[in-house]
């Protein structure tokens, strides 16, 4: 039919592991081609390298690395092309993260200052703690550390700064504590829970800084 477009869209997957490894998407108006996403495993089924390409021609990435302690991983993106030659090394941006024992994440960072040799000096760095149940009990803002995740620079005086949270006992949240406040100062959000929650019985009511409801 005269003004119709075909819209095709394709997925290809890897049969050992189920797992998704290109997408292409139908071509925007005005277009021969559409986006194309490709997807690299390692032998056990772990992400390495997720691409996005026009046709033939790769625009962006991000690869994953693994080191062997198992509670580690790197994550490398391509932000700029800073060079003009396509996504290398020169444009990637890293960031880190550690995991604990439940595969909860712990501690991440990204770099914030450089040398001049153009390694990293400081990192933003982000820590989140929780309570005997899972639950966030606490999370930091981000903060500049040097490697040992030591406040420094800008925030060497200043160190931490958290925002909490605490529950019910059906582990919903009732309070959201930001970090400039103790708790009990005004500047909190409480959160109240009324109804049984069946059949859209379920009242909630949000009360944030100064007693502003939602």
């Amino acid at each position: 039919m005269p003004g119709v477009r075909s819209l095709r869209f394709s997925i290809k997957y890897r049969y050992d592991i189920g797992a998704n490894v290109e997408a292409v998407s139908p071509a925007p108006a005005g277009n021969s081609h559409g986006k194309t996403t490709k997807r690299i495993f390692d032998s056990i089924g772990r992400v390495e390298k997720e691409s996005v390409f026009v046709h033939t021609t790769e625009k962006s990435y991000v690869r994953y690395e693994y080191p062997t302690s198992g509670i580690y991983s790197k994550v490398f993106a391509t932000i700029i092309d800073t060079n003009a030659n396509g996504p290398d090394t020169a444009d990637e941006v890293l960031s880190e993260t550690w995991t604990d024992g439940a595969g909860r994440l712990r501690f991440s960072r990204v770099p914030h200052t450089f040398d001049g040799y153009g390694q990293t000096a400081t990192w933003a760095a982000t820590v989140t703690e929780y309570d005997r149940l899972g639950r966030v009990s606490r999370q930091s803002v981000p903060t500049e550390v040097n490697s040992s995740f030591e406040p420094t620079g800008d925030d060497l005086t200043r160190g931490w700064l958290w925002s909490r949270q605490e529950y019910d006992w059906m582990g919903r949240v009732v309070k959201s504590i930001p970090t400039d406040s103790n708790g009990t100062d005004g500047k909190e959000t409480l959160i109240s829970y009324e109804g049984c929650g069946c059949a859209g019985g379920l009242v909630t009511t949000v009360q944030g800084p100064a007693g502003a409801e939602g």
